[in-house]
């Protein structure tokens, strides 16, 4: 009897003393399960959806939430349907594509706050979960990421510990505009890519044929990128977002955009 009681004893603390750590285990994954549902039930997030599956950026992006409050940024399909179908097609098959639409996804969110809009015009820069900043500026009433990509639905979606606000562009890291050119493209990527504040000259022709100034958008390879140009007797002064153009922007691309916006 006093043997029986002693083992019921021991099991009884060797219980009590699992207890902790079988608690520790369980961890509450609705603020997950809430985000998630609400992107994938959303009119214009499809694409966005697919992007995060298949580059596996669902689980960090679940864990995250999880874990405290973000913020995400959300290109709608229309943003997506912007891009260049061949580099497309590139980013969203193949190990080393895919590592690419990973960073980019990355870009998406940032897990050091839970932000309204209102709470980001007051922000000049965040940090993404891929480690990369977001450079915030308010333009026209609007709040701005990276200079070209305009909330377009802010605070579209609420949940306990997301915001998530729609953009109008896909947001890329500058560090891997490269990457993408050099895998993407099968080569190295240009070298002359403009810079913020570049001066470009022109023949004697091409300078006669369009004086003036615009602010535009020009597709360029992968992205649709904004730019502010003033055409001169003797040279054009292109200003570009600080991660410049994703390729060659030539002279006569950006006077028929300039040229198409004021005709319109």
């Amino acid at each position: 009897m006093a043997a029986a009681v002693s083992v019921c004893t021991a099991t009884l603390a060797i219980l009590l003393l699992l207890a902790p750590f079988s608690g520790a285990a369980e961890v509450d994954t609705s603020a997950g399960d809430a985000l998630i549902g609400a992107i994938t039930n959303h009119c214009c997030l499809k694409k966005f959806y697919y992007a995060l599956q298949i580059s596996r950026v669902e689980s960090r992006l679940r864990d995250s939430v999880n874990q405290g409050p973000i913020t995400v940024f959300a290109p709608t399909d229309d943003s997506f349907m912007k891009l260049d179908p061949e580099l497309w097609r590139c980013v969203t098959t193949g190990q080393g594509p895919l590592d690419i639409l990973s960073q980019i996804m990355l870009y998406h969110f940032v897990t050091d706050g839970n932000f309204t809009a209102a709470e980001l015009a007051t922000k000049t820069q965040l940090t993404s979960a891929s480690g990369m900043p977001i450079g915030v500026k308010v333009v026209n009433g609007k709040v701005v990421l990276e200079d070209y990509a305009p909330i377009t639905g802010p605070d579209a979606l609420r949940t306990s510990n997301a915001t998530v606000h729609l953009i109008g562009e896909l947001l890329v890291p500058a560090t891997i505009v490269s990457t993408i050119e050099n895998v993407c493209r099968g080569g190295p990527p240009s070298a002359s890519l403009p810079t913020p504040g570049i001066s470009i000259g022109f023949n004697r022709k091409e300078q006669l044929a369009w004086v003036g100034r615009c602010t535009s958008k020009i597709s360029v390879g992968f992205f649709r990128l904004p730019f502010h140009a003033t055409f001169g007797e003797h040279v054009m002064a292109i200003t570009v977002p600080r991660n410049g153009f994703p390729g060659l922007a030539t002279p006569s691309q950006v006077i028929h955009t300039c040229r198409e916006e004021r005709e319109g």
